[in-house]
C-alpha cells in the first residue's frame, strides 16, 4: 500500500479535528493530534509541534497517518505572532513530507461563520483568523507538498471528507 500522509491545517475552530476524525473512519488511517508542550519547544530542532522526531518515525515506518497540525502551523504561527523559528527546519521538514506523498488540507471559515468564546481571545482573534488564512496562501506557494484549501463554513462533513479523499 502506498503511504499517505494528510496534514490538517487551519486556524482554531476551523474544523480540523472534526474532519480528521471522520477522515480516519473513511480511510482507516490513525489520527495524531499534535499538542504543543511549551517545555519542549526548540525552534531550531523540533519546532513547536515536535515534528523532527515524528517525521523520522514516518520516514522509517512507511505508515499512513492523519496529522492534526504540523510544520505548516509552525510557519503560520511564527508569522502571525512574530515567533522565533527556524525556517530552514520548516523547509527541510516540508521537503521530507513531500517525499512521503503528503497532502496538506487547509481548513478555514469565512468571518460570518466563526465561533467565538472568551478562551479563544487569548490565542487568536477574528482579524488573525483572516491573517492566518492569508499566511497559509503564502505557504501554499512555497510548499513542496500537495495542498488543498477547504472552506468549512457550510459544515458539510461528508463533502469535506470526499474532497480530501479525491485529492489523495
Amino acid at each position: 500500500m502506498k503511504q499517505h500522509i494528510i496534514i490538517m491545517a487551519g486556524h482554531d475552530k476551523s474544523g480540523k479535528s472534526t474532519i480528521a476524525k471522520a477522515l480516519s473512519v473513511a480511510t482507516k488511517f490513525p489520527v495524531f493530534k499534535v499538542k504543543r508542550d511549551k517545555h519542549l519547544w526548540d525552534p531550531n530542532v523540533n519546532l513547536a509541534y515536535l515534528t523532527e522526531g515524528c517525521t523520522q518515525f514516518m520516514e522509517q515506518s512507511d505508515c499512513s497517518v492523519i496529522l492534526d497540525r504540523w510544520h505548516d502551523s509552525d510557519y503560520a504561527y511564527s508569522k502571525l505572532f512574530n515567533r522565533d523559528v527556524s525556517y530552514n527546519k520548516i523547509w527541510n521538514i516540508d521537503e521530507r513530507m513531500a517525499a512521503m506523498n503528503t497532502l496538506i488540507v487547509v481548513c478555514y471559515k469565512d468571518k460570518d461563520h466563526l465561533e467565538h468564546d472568551e478562551e479563544d481571545e487569548q490565542f487568536i482573534n477574528e482579524k488573525q483568523y483572516e491573517q492566518y488564512t492569508s499566511i497559509m496562501k503564502d505557504f501554499s506557494k512555497q510548499t513542496n507538498c500537495k495542498i488543498v484549501f477547504i472552506d468549512t463554513s457550510d459544515q458539510n462533513l461528508i463533502k469535506q471528507v470526499e474532497t480530501i479523499i479525491e485529492n489523495l
